[in-house]
């Protein structure tokens, strides 16, 4: 690192604990260790990492903590939230999107350039080649647009002959062009040579979305003049018989919702949103809604306009009622059309980032990034020890998933064909009270009335009075999405943290942020977005003082800073908390950038680094699972490989969200069939939807010299909903749903034991219903789980990195067995298959 550079400390965290001071020209010269035994593998981390490529920089201007690797011994570009520097182009992505949004006239002059070149190459093309459809984009080093799409209108209707398509790419990078054929990851070719099935092909399909997109587009902005096919603003040929918006009938255009709605199945997209499972319907539906939302902000109308042509759509497709549209929309115009402006990719790379591996791989390499580990190699693998006999073990709860509704109405509308039921405003009262919202909750899209709340903390603060902590894993408003603001939010984050401290007033609280306390939901702007407007500094200003109460102040710096933090539980044992929002692919800000938004992954690596060196153990907790299909791929790969590399430190990882009672099995790259860690993923309390309410109780290995904190076992608890709201119960009735060794038949909770259990449910047929029923926490309307529903179930456990289910679920090998001690090793081999090998060495 440069002498002129200089790196400050902050006391961050756990880390806090154990380091102060300042870094000056050598860092190595001002590093001082205090208070604990592990001061000599501190001094070796200094060292190593003051004499290596490695260097600490500021991750924000506040001085967040983190680990870099730089092969030029300089620190890593940032873009500060005033710029400090002028930028160049080997400057990363964060100040190439900043670079975007100040230099717009500029960008839109070599735009129109680029365009009137492409034109008349295409003009040339299409003379030479006649009824070729071309496709042509411009690539600069900002932006990806898609500027013509040039089709034959006779090419389309002429079945007899193949079509072709070509593709062109303009790349202006380094101020050069290159005129390139560019192959389609569906091999159109081969696509155009298959007999028609009377449904259209994949191509005509596309084509088909293609042009009644861009029909939705003129019903919903009204426009009354035909696509010009040869001018400068980036408009699209189109045949005038199909464009002409003046005299269409109301007919007409309900006409194109229909056949809009039909080809795109949204019916079907709509319940892949819900259950986060995603087929290529749910592709093809974003790659439609993309380009839908990429001509609303191009063509230059107001955010008013583009709002109320959004309302349109929404409500004349039918996808949900004008309330949730004109709500849903109000909320997001603004943010979204803001994070367009900044995207540099096409509806091809944001739908592979936003709905994963069914939707393809991501292409522009800006979006794979990797973090670096400090040049100290991952301890050996000895097995997984097992806790004493008789030694003393913490008791913990879970709470997760609240998502309380303060406006829940007994006898209302729990059928309301809305993301949120169960309220006055919910509609007509069923004619029969039976028919409504329960007393206590309701199985239907309804979220938690207060009085189950309260009685679930009654319960558990006299039946679990002996709680040591609360680890609570977020999500406390509602799923009125359509009907939040920073305000209502607020109001039920202060209310849920009143109601912790009333109800359990001596206990400590670990608490971890959802993605549901944004307002807009998901909606978490990275550190360099400053407008007030989309910043997200209210929340987590509130998060610093309410989370106060419970945590010390050397946890202050970055909570305020981005959410997360560490903390000492006991001498030799950290709680780190993560916001997982900055991996959730349905935070829109992420598609300008991902890369580490916070740098809250370096920090993770120094804060485990750290506790590796002392022979602390850790437990990690957060919301979204790292596993699951909302977690951005690159990120979740990232985490996983921290994980992996840690194994030794890491102890148990505990995360929400899913609503579900599961897991997530994670495996080292360097024995990819050996269970190495284990993320518990805690029932919620919401019964939204088809669940009972429940919650979760660990007990893990306790305060003595070399105790491993893993889990030891843990309990589900969980009420019958149905069963209260039938007779109308005065109270409600908590039990203990099952204890994970006794109803497993485990002999202990290590990843080992885990995963040969998952393993044999595949053949197991009773051991996976069991599982199925608790997964559901015993749900009587849970849905039959078929065969696929099985496989996917199954493969959910064994991801614990997200959108890479073909790697990670794909069948062991037979010849791979685990020994006792957790070790990946060779099956001996048969008599008969050495006899062979003598064979045929002979």
């Amino acid at each position: 690192m440069s002498s002129s550079r200089e790196t400050q400390w902050v006391r961050t965290g756990a880390v806090g604990q154990i380091l102060e001071g300042r870094g000056a020209n050598s860092y190595a010269n001002r590093c001082k260790l205090v208070r604990l035994v592990g001061a000599v593998g501190i001094l070796l981390l200094c060292a190593s990492i003051s004499g290596s490529k490695y260097s600490f920089v500021t991750a924000t201007p506040d001085n967040l903590l983190s680990l870099n690797h730089n092969d030029n011994h300089t620190p890593s570009p940032r873009i500060p939230l005033v710029p400090q520097e002028p930028a160049s182009h080997s400057q990363d992505i964060y100040t190439r999107a900043v670079e975007f949004l100040v230099n717009k006239r500029t960008r839109l002059q070599q735009q129109q350039k680029l365009h009137r070149q492409l034109l008349q190459q295409y003009k040339e093309h299409h003379i030479t080649h006649p009824g070729v459809s071309v496709s042509v984009k411009v690539h600069d080093n900002n932006a990806h647009y898609s500027m013509l799409s040039l089709r034959s209108s006779s090419s389309l209707n002429n079945n007899s002959s193949p079509n072709v398509e070509e593709h062109f790419e303009m790349d202006d990078d380094n101020e050069k062009s290159n005129y390139l054929p560019r192959k389609r990851a569906d091999d159109r070719s081969k696509v155009h040579h298959e007999p028609d099935d009377g449904k259209g092909g994949l191509l005509r399909k596309e084509m088909e979305i293609d042009e009644l997109t861009h029909q939705v587009v003129d019903a919903t902005l009204n426009q009354t003049s035909t696509r010009l096919t040869s001018t400068g603003d980036g408009g699209d040929s189109r045949s005038t018989s199909t464009r002409e918006d003046s005299g269409r009938s109301l007919d007409g255009v309900s006409s194109i919702f229909s056949r809009f709605s039909s080809v795109l199945d949204l019916s079907r997209v709509v319940r892949e949103i819900e259950t986060s499972v995603m087929s290529s319907v749910s592709c093809s539906a974003c790659k439609a809604g993309v380009s839908l939302l990429n001509h609303y902000v191009q063509s230059g109308r107001r955010n008013s306009e583009i709002a109320a042509a959004a309302i349109k759509l929404c409500i004349n497709l039918k996808m949900q009622t004008p309330r949730v549209c004109t709500g849903i929309v109000d909320i997001y115009v603004d943010e979204i059309v803001e994070v367009l402006k900044g995207v540099v990719l096409d509806s091809n790379d944001i739908c592979a980032l936003v709905i994963g591996e069914t939707c393809g791989v991501p292409v522009s390499p800006n979006w794979r990034w990797d973090v670096a580990f400090p040049p100290i190699p991952k301890p050996p693998f000895h097995g997984f020890p097992e806790p004493k006999k008789g030694a003393p073990k913490l008791k913990v709860l879970q709470i997760s998933d609240t998502h309380w509704d303060p406006y829940y109405e007994p006898g209302s509308n729990a059928d309301c064909g809305e993301p949120l039921c169960c309220r006055v405003t919910s509609g007509p009262k069923p004619p029969r009270p039976h028919l409504g919202a329960g007393l206590w909750g309701d199985y239907r899209k309804c979220d938690t009335p207060r009085n189950t709340m309260e009685s679930m903390f009654e319960h558990i603060s006299k039946v679990h009075s002996d709680i040591d902590y609360i680890i609570w894993t977020g999500d406390i408003p509602a799923h009125d999405v359509w009907n939040q603001t920073h305000d209502t939010n607020l109001k039920m984050i202060r209310e849920t943290v009143d109601l912790f401290s009333q109800y359990f007033p001596y206990v400590p609280i670990f608490p971890a942020l959802g993605n549901h306390e944004a307002a807009p939901v998901n909606g978490f702007a990275p550190p360099w977005v400053t407008d007030p407007k989309f910043s997200i500094d209210w929340l987590y200003k509130e998060l610093q003082n309410d989370w106060s109460r419970w945590l010390p102040d050397t946890t202050q710096t970055t909570i305020r800073e981005g959410a997360f933090y560490s903390t000492l539980i006991k001498p030799g044992f950290k709680l780190i908390s993560l916001n997982m929002n900055y991996c959730n692919n349905k935070n829109w800000w992420l598609l300008v950038n991902s890369t580490d938004p916070v740098d809250e992954l370096k920090w993770l690596i120094f804060e485990l680094q750290s506790s590796e060196l002392l022979g602390e153990k850790v437990h990690i907790i957060g919301h979204i699972p790292p596993g699951h299909a909302d977690c951005m791929a690159t990120w979740s790969t990232n985490y996983y490989d921290i994980i992996s590399r840690y194994e030794g430190t890491v102890a148990a990882q505990f995360f929400g969200h899913t609503h579900y009672d599961e897991m997530e099995i994670f495996y080292p790259k360097e024995d990819p069939y050996r269970a190495a860690s284990i993320a518990y993923i805690g029932p919620s309390v919401t019964p939204y939807f088809n669940l009972n309410p429940g919650y979760r109780i660990y007990y893990v290995d306790g305060d003595y010299p070399m105790s491993t904190r893993s889990v030891v076992d843990h309990d589900t608890w969980v009420t019958d909903l149905g069963e209260a709201n039938r007779v109308r119960a005065r109270q409600l009735t908590w039990y203990k749903l099952y204890s994970a060794r006794e109803a497993y038949g485990l002999s202990s909770l290590n990843p080992l034991q885990w995963d040969e259990l998952v393993m044999s449910m595949y053949e197991n047929k009773p051991l996976f219903n069991l599982y199925y029923r608790f997964y559901n926490k015993n749900s009587p309307v849970a849905p039959e789980c078929d065969a696929e529903c099985k496989a996917r179930l199954l493969c959910d456990i064994r991801s614990g990195r997200s959108h890479d289910r073909e790697e990670l679920c794909k069948p062991r090998p037979p010849h791979i067995r685990i020994s006792r001690g957790g070790l990946a090793e060779p099956k001996p081999p048969s008599k008969l298959s050495q006899i062979f090998s003598l064979i045929s060495s002979a």
